[in-house]
């Protein structure tokens, strides 16, 4: 699931389950990774440093990623729950990507520790398209379902 809607699809059902009301934090989690690794793109425009690239792609890792996390989280009041908030986006974002096809690896989870990479090869990054549109459905059902439910209540 590569594409930005499907990582925010999911986050949105999930917080609808659980009856979050505040999504923001979590949101911002579940893109940070896809937006921090598409800075390599000002490559077309200036000259980056060698290296870069896999700098920038280790923000596929779970423990660079929540070092992110709590960096940004410093901008907040609350300092905890939003660092746990986009942490938790973050997580999602990685989990979600473990079950794509990668064709040069997967998600190395445990870096620095560990280089193994992985994966579960259970979606085809190109055909994103499907799984977006049913996460969209899955999402208008729950909202609709909500709504209903807050009119009879009333």
């Amino acid at each position: 699931m590569p594409d930005l809607i499907t990582h925010v699809l999911v986050v949105l059902i999930a917080c609808e389950l659980i009856n979050m009301k505040k999504k923001g934090l979590i949101l911002a989690g579940a893109i940070l990774p896809d937006i921090v690794s598409r800075i390599f793109l000002l490559g077309f425009i200036i000259k980056l440093p060698d290296g870069f690239l896999i700098a920038v792609t280790l923000f596929h890792s779970l423990i660079p990623l929540l070092a992110l996390a709590v960096l940004l989280a410093t901008l907040f009041k609350d300092f905890f729950s939003a660092a746990f908030l986009i942490g938790i986006g973050a997580i999602s974002h990685l989990l979600l990507d473990t079950f794509n096809i990668h064709f040069l690896g997967g998600i190395m989870w445990m870096f620095p520790f560990s280089w193994i990479l992985f994966k579960y090869s259970l979606f085809i990054p190109d055909q994103f398209m499907y799984v977006a549109v049913s996460l969209l459905a899955v999402y208008i059902f729950i909202r609709v379902y909500k709504w209903r439910k807050e009119i009879n209540d009333s």
